[in-house]
């Protein structure tokens, strides 16, 4: 092989010339100049709080726990906003055993609080008549 005739050739000044920014090329395409990461906090967006019981119920927010007192016959209300604090609208279900022991409750179901917004749920518990005295717990999940 002639070295001195495949220089002077006339191709071979364009080939290398390709073969020169190819490599050029596919080395500063490979060159990583940046290297680094995410760092990504979901935060809980729905926050609840007791607005409005009537006398002489309690609302332990901490614990999520609604305490009445009442006697045969009576029904008690509470209104429990829930609060939306990020940009989207977030669907929540509302879960108790609608009658228990004599006891019957209202306000479950689906909802869904709106962006940065609040929604009252206003719930209602019934003794009747005949229920016969006792403590009660009866869950109630909010679900989102």
């Amino acid at each position: 092989m002639n070295w001195k005739k495949i220089r002077k050739a006339k191709w071979f000044i364009p080939l290398v010339s390709v073969i020169a920014v190819i490599v050029i090329a596919s080395g500063v395409f490979a060159y990583m100049f940046f290297s680094g990461s995410v760092s990504v906090t979901v935060k809980e967006p729905m926050t609840w709080q007791e607005t409005q019981l009537n006398s002489g119920d309690q609302w332990d927010n901490s614990t999520g726990t609604w305490t009445v007192s009442m006697y045969a016959g009576e029904t008690h209300t509470m209104t429990l906003t829930l609060t939306d604090a990020s940009s989207a609208d977030i669907p929540v279900t509302v879960t108790f055993p609608n009658s228990y022991s004599g006891i019957t409750i209202q306000g479950g179901g689906n909802y869904t609080v709106t962006a940065n917004s609040s929604l009252p749920i206003q719930f209602s518990i019934h003794a009747s008549t005949s229920v016969a005295p006792e403590v009660l717990t009866i869950p109630l999940t909010i679900a989102r």
